[in-house]
């Protein structure tokens, strides 16, 4: 297994202060406040199956961000993720994420494909 197809879900949640959300860029929108999400300790081989995780690259400088979102059930453990860009990404380039790649390999995060 390649630890450079991991993605660590929980390592999102560090960032989206950086990323900032709607309320930071257009005024009538109130910042909401959700409900605490549980923490997510498991990761993703984006490397095993062809969905959109696997048009994907790790990059440190991203030019996309994830949200988790609900829309078919109302579980917190387990949410949808949806890809935002976070400038305009033209035609052929990579859309690129920070994967929250671990500093080193511990092996104890359940593989989730």
């Amino acid at each position: 297994m390649n630890v450079d197809n991991l993605v660590y879900l929980s390592r999102f949640l560090e960032r989206w202060a950086e990323w900032g959300d709607l309320s930071d860029i257009y005024s009538d929108c109130q910042r909401m406040a959700f409900p605490l999400i549980p923490p997510w300790e498991f990761a993703m081989d984006v490397s095993r199956l062809r969905n959109v995780a696997c048009y994907t690259s790790h990059s440190t400088c991203p030019n996309a961000l994830v949200q988790p979102f609900l829309h078919d059930h109302n579980n917190l453990s387990f949410p949808h993720l949806m890809l935002f860009a976070m400038e305009n990404i033209p035609p052929l380039r990579e859309i690129c994420l920070d994967y929250g790649v671990a500093d080193k390999w511990t092996g104890k995060l359940p593989i989730w494909n």
